[in-house]
């Protein structure tokens, strides 16, 4: 599909983007192949711009992404786009320059900022699910680079406030024998073509078995407590209550200024008082980041030359007590803390569990991965 002035103005028209635009979110992404799979890799929206400007004042030839990353080079910086720094990702509106007019647009979803949640569904999907997902009150459909679909979907306050646990969530993924879907939460990336596709051209049949958005939200939460139900005893019976493993301690006073602000910012106030939720996205944000800081190694090392580990060489114990030492940090103390489970105090408990599930997340990726890579072979 060839994109045409029209698909641009239905992007830049629609309701949907117009408020997400607002926020500082939004990067273009580059395209690569690996293993026969389409990578999409979010780029410096900062670093972008200074390369469109110069591609704007030299007239330089050719395509923007190169010029942009020789500029990296140049400059001994990395293109990657790191959320978390300022000029990273920007406004909608900065990224219409000229050099930059049939680029992809790709958004990092914040559900709890902006209200809004993506739906990706695969091109493997069958049209029953396709129908059954796009009977959802979307605010915004297009044809994904994959030949999917991606869209966004708009939660209500009353909405925000009843799964406020999911909007810490940074993805909900569904693989069964209709196809594939997933819905973004948080801290994820998501690039539109915007090849706009319009619902009422689609002929959806209506169904009597569509869901409501309310009930789509409710089985979610319920599958993802079931898929975390079990897998959480070995992380559990990892943990050393009597001894704090030295890489943890290092781990936890290593995260950068910025990172320990942004948790400090972090209010009950925004999960409706609820403690429990509170301190459970404290929890998760901090394990996500010490993971991206260990991950960001090409653009600055310091992680791993501070503990002489790579992320994947660290155990389960000392990733448990880096974020368990983090959260203590940050989370205002209460008589719960003082209370225990399976013999660990709460805070501790709860960073044991969330790293139970990002460990189960990284096996299912790693599976999924040698799989593809087999297919691939055969």
């Amino acid at each position: 599909m060839k994109l045409t002035e029209k698909h641009i103005q239905q992007f830049n028209n629609n309701r949907a983007i117009q408020h997400l635009g607002k926020f500082p979110l939004w990067t273009v992404s580059n395209f690569s192949t690996l293993d026969g799979k389409l990578k999409k890799v979010p780029l410096n929206a900062q670093l972008l711009l200074e390369a469109a400007n110069l591609k704007a004042t030299k007239q330089l030839e050719g395509s923007l992404i190169p010029i942009m990353f020789n500029l990296a080079k140049e400059r001994k910086l990395s293109a990657g786009c790191n959320p978390n720094n300022v000029g990273n990702i920007v406004e909608l509106s900065k990224l219409n320059v000229p050099a930059l007019y049939g680029a992809n647009r790709t958004l990092h979803v914040n559900a709890r900022k902006t209200g809004f949640i993506a739906l990706d569904i695969e091109n493997n999907s069958s049209a029953e699910l396709a129908q059954w997902l796009l009977s959802l009150p979307t605010s915004y459909v297009e044809q994904s680079i994959s030949g999917g679909i991606h869209a966004l979907i708009y939660l209500n306050t009353d909405l925000r406030e009843k799964y406020s646990d999911l909007l810490d969530t940074t993805v909900f993924k569904s693989d069964s024998g209709l196809g594939t879907y997933e819905v973004f939460f948080s801290n994820h990336f998501i690039t539109f073509t915007r090849y706009f596709v319009d619902k009422n051209e689609m002929k959806l049949t209506p169904n009597r078995i569509d869901p409501t958005l309310d009930e789509f939200l409710g089985m979610i939460r319920e599958e993802m407590k079931k898929k975390n139900t079990g897998i959480k005893s070995s992380a559990l019976q990892s943990v050393d209550t009597a001894t704090i493993p030295d890489t943890s301690q290092i781990i936890s006073d290593s995260l950068p200024d910025y990172v320990m602000k942004a948790l400090f910012e972090m209010n009950p106030a925004e999960y409706l008082s609820d403690n429990s939720r509170y301190e459970n996205a404290i929890v998760y944000k901090t394990a996500n980041t010490i993971k991206r800081e260990f991950l960001n190694y090409k653009q600055d090392p310091y992680m791993i030359k501070n503990t002489g580990k790579y992320y994947h060489k660290l155990t389960d114990e000392e990733l448990i007590y880096a974020v368990y030492l983090v959260t203590k940090r940050v989370v205002p103390p209460r008589e719960k803390h003082k209370t225990t489970r399976h013999k660990m105090p709460f805070l501790l408990y709860l960073s044991a569990q969330c790293i139970a599930n990002i460990r189960e997340q990284e096996k299912e990726q790693l599976n999924k991965y040698n799989q593809e890579r087999v297919n691939n072979y055969v």
